[in-house]
């Protein structure tokens, strides 16, 4: 088969062309819960091309078919965003002028994007046929090249470079599913596996709210549709593109039609365990099989095309409470209460009590507002013990085979600052962290003791799973123990895992004082990040960045405990003593700053922040001991820079990390490394649990961070022109309107005066600059949210 497809690749103009331009991935991902008891799924990430969809290759081609002089006219284009992201990219690197048209309902995000691109962007029309056909006689008047987004051929060849990829990674392919829009791309995929794999079936996939090619297969030939807001917007096409059709209606095996809360579970399936982030479209493949659409497929080797990434981040958040109020994890409910002094807290104790964790509580009295958390602390510390590289090789062979290799790749961000930054990308690990490595190395350590006596964990998260995971393997009884805050899905996964979970105290400290003492109390074994064995395992990720890179420069690390950090130190400076080693931790818990600076490890108070991983009150003495006297430099990280990084590594790297796992970046975006400018920086992804819910809160923290969300309070006139002066104002400065409530009725002003309190959206922070000052100048009694910023350590773009 392996000869067929060098012939075909000798014969295929699309991949030749296109073969140098676009990010070829090197291997199909094996999903670690998708379609588990069912069926082999292995994902193909077009989302991780550079543009963030498999429109790359068609762009590539398209661009590379063009003469000269025909380059030189330049291009006029219309269409859907992973189109317009192509060929913009594509355009630069090729230096083709384009010319964009959009609606004008077009997201600042994206225009700025293609701005970005050095792409000149006119706005026409209310919708995408709007600004199509402006396209077509615009680029008429200007001479250029005009080029259609769907129904080209070399577009549609330059697509069907996926099924010849695809059949290279995996020798045995059963089935290949795939989301259809306009048909395209499922018709370059059915063209290219049926040319050499006549057996396998191919599928494509659709949305209840746009079936096109389903439409168009019943009547026999394309027919336009009613078009309906969908989750899967980049699926939203009228109708189906003919040649598209002429090729599917002889060859596809069969469509699929999936409804929007299966695509809504299928994002949140992607996000939580696979660690990957993709847009709704990319998400129908998966969406089928959890639907049980597919029933035939059962025991087969099934690839899924997850076809881009380029979700509007301000949409996320609906996706995702849309996606667990249908696997049942958000749950509203209304409650008459008496009014009486403590009613509200007896009802969130049954709440609490229950297992439950609340997300929102909205009482009848808009100002009541809840009560702040208290933390406690432990300083109790443990001896000494300095990791050596020894052990780190040692636990790199007893862990060969149980844990992933993960990828080491070049950040997309480095092109938007002065560093050459890579990503070591942990939260790709079966459970998506780093601990992994550190809890097998233990296990595997412990022998038949460990399966006889049994270990407990303590754990915010990231530890107990692996905990549960691999001692499901290795049939060790593990008990993890986690704070009662800890998000019930993520508690849950651990008891899927084979796990007994117990939920104590407020934070990780009590979690570890509750496990100190039934570890005195019984048999079982205490594994805490501190262990060396687990401080060894942990390095073995040192071992893998240096073997990848051997070139780089530096490395940051994330610190809790500092266990990650010190292991990660003693194996990069063995192999390499030249690479600087940093670590990165939140300002909200600088306990291992504050430990360098007294000399010893010091508590300090733990306050609620984005990096929860992080969050430890005291550095762990054995980590302490290692590091101290060999650590580079430590850095310590505004919580709001994490939240930007968090959004960051989302939209521009489509990968899912919490807070914890890109402090790193964040230290980078906050200009705390300016010594790094020009050198091969490694930022060490530890970790992509992050809950649904909280995901969801950072996007918006992260967006006011950046200059895209802006709050603020002003008054108006209290008339029937008032509230419209403001939205007029908010429309002609390019801004988008996200939310506008009024309150009268404790305005202390006069009579004739309404206080408005108003969300936009803006394209980034010099929109928001001058959309503040535009504002100011028309009502000079504007208040402002004021985001806590440093001017300095402001990034921007080049």
């Amino acid at each position: 088969m392996s000869e067929n497809i060098e012939k075909l690749k000798q014969t295929d103009a699309g991949w030749n062309r296109s073969g140098d331009g676009i990010q070829t991935v090197n291997r199909l991902e094996e999903a670690k819960h998708v379609g588990k008891n069912f069926c082999n799924v292995f994902f193909k990430c077009e989302n991780l091309q550079n543009t963030g969809s498999f429109k790359a290759r068609g762009a590539c081609n398209v661009l590379s078919c063009m003469s000269p002089t025909e380059k030189s006219k330049g291009c006029t284009i219309s269409g859907g965003r992973n189109y317009l992201f192509a060929m913009t990219y594509y355009g630069f690197k090729q230096s083709v002028p384009m010319n964009v048209v959009v609606p004008k309902d077009c997201p600042l995000a994206e225009k700025h994007r293609y701005k970005e691109n050095f792409a000149i962007v006119k706005v026409y029309g209310n919708d995408i046929n709007d600004a199509s056909l402006h396209a077509l006689s615009y680029c008429n008047e200007i001479g250029s090249n005009y080029i259609h987004g769907t129904d080209r051929l070399d577009l549609i060849a330059g697509y069907g470079t996926i099924g010849l990829e695809l059949l290279m990674q995996l020798d045995k392919v059963d089935a290949v599913i795939c989301p259809v829009g306009s048909g395209g791309l499922v018709a370059s995929i059915v063209l290219a596996v049926k040319s050499i794999k006549p057996n396998c079936l191919v599928y494509g996939v659709e949305c209840t709210a746009a079936p096109t090619m389903t439409k168009a297969l019943q009547e026999k030939k394309p027919v336009m549709i009613q078009m309906t807001h969908t989750i899967a917007d980049s699926l939203s096409k009228i109708i189906a593109s003919t040649n598209a059709f002429n090729i599917n209606r002889g060859y596809l095996d069969k469509m699929i039609i999936v409804d929007e809360i299966w695509i809504s579970r299928a994002m949140i399936n992607l996000m939580e365990r696979e660690k990957m982030m993709v847009e709704g479209a990319a998400a129908c493949p998966v969406a089928a099989i959890l639907a049980g659409k597919v029933p035939e497929l059962r025991g087969k080797n099934v690839v899924c095309i997850l076809s881009g990434g380029n979700i509007n981040v301000n949409r996320l958040a609906s996706v995702v409470d849309r996606g667990m109020a249908a696997e049942g994890r958000l749950v509203k409910f209304v409650a008459s209460l008496p009014d009486a002094p403590g009613a509200m807290a007896k009802l969130l104790n049954k709440v609490t009590d229950s297992g439950a964790d609340v997300k929102s509580f909205v009482p009848e009295r808009a100002w009541m507002r809840r009560d702040v958390y208290t933390v406690c602390e432990d300083t109790d510390s443990g001896g000494a013990h300095i990791l050596s590289f020894t052990e780190i090789k040692q636990a790199a062979e007893r862990i060969e085979g149980g844990i992933i290799h993960t990828p080491l790749c070049e950040a997309k961000l480095s092109k938007f600052m002065d560093y050459n930054i890579y990503l070591k990308c942990e939260n790709l690990q079966y459970t998506g962290s780093c601990a992994e490595r550190g809890i097998r190395n233990a296990l595997l350590a412990a022998g038949q003791e460990g399966s006889a006596r049994g270990v407990i964990v303590p754990s915010n998260g990231n530890m107990a799973m692996a905990a549960a995971y691999h001692g499901g393997i290795l049939g060790v009884p593990v008990t993890v123990v986690l704070p009662d805050r800890t998000p019930p899905a993520q508690a849950q996964r651990c008891a899927e895992l084979g796990a007994d979970v117990v939920l104590v105290g407020a934070n990780c400290d009590d979690a570890l004082t509750y496990a100190k003492k039934v570890h005195h109390d019984s048999r079982q074994i205490l594994l805490s990040s501190d262990d060396p064995l687990v401080m060894a395992g942990l390095g073995t990720v040192g071992i893998e960045i240096v073997t990848q890179l051997p070139e780089l420069d530096a490395v940051i690390v994330p610190v809790a405990s500092g266990a990650l950090l010190a292991a990660v130190l003693v194996a990069c400076k063995k192999l390499k003593c030249s690479c600087l080693v940093y670590g990165a931790e939140c300002a909200r818990v600088p306990k291992m700053m504050k430990a360098l600076q007294a000399g010893r490890p010091v508590s300090v108070p733990v306050m609620p922040n984005l990096a929860d991983g992080l969050s430890v009150s005291i550095a762990g003495s054995n980590a302490f001991a290692t590091l101290k006297g060999r650590l580079d430099r430590m850095l310590v990280v505004d919580e709001a820079y994490v939240a930007r990084a968090i959004i960051s590594v989302l939209e521009r790297e489509r990968l899912v990390a919490d807070g914890a796992g890109v402090c790193a970046i964040a230290a980078v975006m906050q200009g705390l490394v300016p010594e790094l400018r020009g050198k091969r920086a490694v930022c060490l992804i530890s970790g992509g649990n992050i809950d649904s819910g909280r995901l969801s809160r950072t996007i918006q923290r992260g967006l006011g961070a950046m200059g895209r969300l802006v709050r603020f309070a002003v008054a108006v006139p209290d008339h029937r022109g008032g509230l419209e002066q403001l939205a007029k104002t908010i429309a002609e400065e390019n801004a988008m309107l996200k939310s506008l409530v009024t309150e009268q009725m404790w305005v202390h002003s006069n009579v004739g005066t309404t206080w408005a309190n108003v969300v936009v959206e803006t394209a980034n922070d010099e929109h928001a600059t001058s959309f503040k000052d535009r504002v100011r100048e028309l009502y000079p009694s504007a208040r402002f949210a004021v985001v806590d910023l440093d001017e300095k350590h402001k990034i921007t773009s080049q």
